[in-house]
């Protein structure tokens, strides 16, 4: 995008944003600040534009790509990602953001383990393994 804008050079940034995306939540906006330092040194315009394409690329990963991929690998639904993002931001604000994709595991795993397996395999009353009664 900052190629597109006419930020230069555009391929040292995206190592840098790329180097960024090993530290969660902060570490792609720091790594944006050198790339919106030279668009700011040319010119207002470009600033913008840059900071508008910054903001659209943050976007469409935090939202998009991010709740897909983590979800995928951890055989979450991306709505659920994305719901669990909105509620725990809402309830715990930063610390929240960090601790989503966790939190949807472990209720997932708390589901599956205390409420599912229940479901699916009820006790039966009574029934003593290897005393024969059914």
């Amino acid at each position: 995008m900052l190629a597109l804008v006419g930020v230069q050079p555009a391929f040292l940034f995206g190592v840098l944003a790329f180097l960024g995306e090993f530290v969660p939540i902060i570490g792609p906006v720091i790594v944006a600040i050198p790339a919106l330092f030279v668009a700011a040194s040319m010119g207002f315009g470009k600033f913008v534009l840059a900071l508008l394409s910054v903001l659209f690329v943050q976007q469409v990963e935090t939202n998009l790509l991010v709740p897909f991929i983590m979800g995928k690998q951890m055989r979450l639904h991306a709505v659920t990602i994305i719901f669990f993002t909105l509620a725990m931001s809402s309830l715990f604000g930063f610390l929240g953001l960090i601790l989503v994709v966790p939190t949807a595991a472990m209720v997932k795993i708390l589901i599956s383990e205390f409420y599912l397996r229940t479901t699916r395999h009820p006790a039966r009353i009574g029934h003593t393994p290897g005393s024969g009664a059914s």
